[in-house]
């Protein structure tokens, strides 16, 4: 694996991959970074990640659940387009990231999708414009 920071770009269409392992040395998932990975359930975005492109995550049909980093500072439009099955966004960065272009998900997944917070953090997450707007916001348990 490499050792200095880097950027990953289109892994996509890898079509029934179950699990990926990410390196502790990615700092940004580019445009369709993690693409069209259909057998992909659950996936955890390792701590030194920065950014999300657009489309970073996006049209992972059955991901059901995401694990964000607490070094997570922006994701960028269409973040999660087409991850029809996500049940659970687990953001641990204290302060909430920004959406560059705004919140992608539509109102069926903000309405049944969970959020999970830093406890000390929900209170900035409810007030949010953009996270604010899910229905079911949870505290982090470690």
């Amino acid at each position: 694996m490499p050792t200095k920071p880097y950027e990953l770009r289109r892994l996509c269409k890898v079509g029934d991959i179950e699990s990926l392992r990410l390196p502790s040395s990615l700092k940004v998932i580019g445009s369709e970074g993690i693409y069209q990975c259909n057998g992909l359930h659950s996936l955890v975005i390792p701590e030194g990640v920065e950014i999300i492109k657009t489309q970073g995550l996006s049209d992972n049909p059955n991901l059901k659940e995401i694990d964000l980093p607490s070094t997570l500072r922006q994701l960028d439009r269409e973040t999660f387009v087409d991850d029809n099955c996500l049940e659970r966004i687990i953001v641990r960065a204290v302060i909430p990231p920004t959406f560059k272009g705004g919140m992608d998900l539509d109102l069926n997944r903000i309405n049944t999708c969970h959020l999970v917070v830093p406890r000390q953090s929900l209170p900035a997450y409810r007030n949010h414009t953009d996270w604010g707007w899910f229905r079911h916001i949870d505290i982090l348990e470690e």
